[in-house]
């Protein structure tokens, strides 16, 4: 049995999973991500890991309302979108 490796990424190609508060999820992008070019015109990664789930009253202690969620991409944009019920169910899966 080999240790599993420190660089995940390059190890497993399949994105990690993405987890709401009422579970799991699948994100949907309409639109373009705008990014900043470095001095070198080399395009910087960007990361698209912040989710936020606001509450549904103004306040620390509200609950998610289940319907709102913003992406937080980079420092200077903010997707807003909702949570959809899928039509049909989806299984990823990987041999």
């Amino acid at each position: 049995r080999s240790e599993p490796s420190s660089n995940t990424a390059v190890d497993n190609p399949l994105p990690q999973l993405l987890e709401t508060p009422s579970g799991l999820a699948i994100v949907e992008l309409q639109g373009s991500v705008l990014s900043e070019e470095q001095e070198s015109g080399a395009v910087q990664a960007l990361s698209l890991g912040r989710l936020v789930f606001p509450a549904a009253e103004h306040g620390e202690n509200s609950d998610w309302d289940g319907k709102r969620v913003f992406l937080f991409i980079g420092k200077h944009q903010r997707m807003a979108g909702e949570v959809k019920k899928l039509s049909k169910p989806v299984a990823v899966m990987r041999r």
